[in-house]
């Protein structure tokens, strides 16, 4: 084995993935299940490292997460960083399509 981990070419190839679509989902075009499986397939082989080499992988591990949050800014910054899309109704509408408004009378409880 090499003194450095990073330098063994699958996990070299693997890092360069990961932070290849990191760059993606900021750009928007990447799946994030995709890359959150792929992340952790990546921390899964870093954990079975043994101590000194995963250590010697901080500074490579900085860099992704550093990426990770830049992804984040740009995600916030547009304005789609949640799943699903926003409701097509305000609560008010919701609430007087189904009669909670003046003409029907409350029930108490």
């Amino acid at each position: 084995m090499t003194d450095d981990p990073a330098a063994q070419p699958e996990l070299q190839a693997e890092i360069a993935a990961v932070a290849a679509q990191i760059d993606d989902l900021a750009a928007g075009t990447t799946d994030r299940a995709a890359l959150e499986q792929r992340v952790s397939r990546l921390c899964d082989a870093v954990l079975a490292r043994p101590p000194a080499e995963a250590k010697a992988l901080l500074p490579v591990l900085e860099q992704l997460i550093a990426r990770l949050d830049a992804a984040a800014t740009a995600i916030q910054q547009r304005g789609d960083g949640g799943d699903s899309p926003p409701p097509a109704r305000s609560a008010r509408s919701a609430a007087a399509a189904y009669g909670a408004g003046q003409t029907r009378r409350r029930r108490g409880f």
